[in-house]
């Protein structure tokens, strides 16, 4: 059983949850780094869009509103898609 130090005076029943179990914690928090990652990555495209088209006003056809379309989209695409890649070979590699 998991008990902390006499010295200090607490017992580890009366750790928190989490203490006792860090494993657990650790993967609740890469759980919840995938997950913002996920909404993030499928939010890309509407968000470019309606700042885009619907705020800025430029039209969906026209070369410049596809480019500027085009620019921020992928820009955050990549950014996010080499941050994905950089997340799971660091956890990876945690494991070797």
């Amino acid at each position: 059983m998991n008990r902390v130090d006499v010295a200090e005076g607490v017992e580890g029943d009366t750790l928190p949850w989490t203490r006792r179990h860090p494993s657990v914690r650790r993967w609740a928090l890469v759980a919840a780094g995938v997950a913002i990652w996920w909404a993030l990555y499928s939010w890309n495209r509407p968000f470019w869009n309606t700042i885009v088209y619907d705020v800025a006003g430029l039209d969906s056809d026209s070369r410049l509103g596809e480019s500027i379309h085009f620019f921020f989209y992928d820009v955050t695409k990549i950014a996010l898609l080499l941050t994905g890649v950089i997340f799971v070979v660091t956890v990876l590699r945690s494991f070797m």
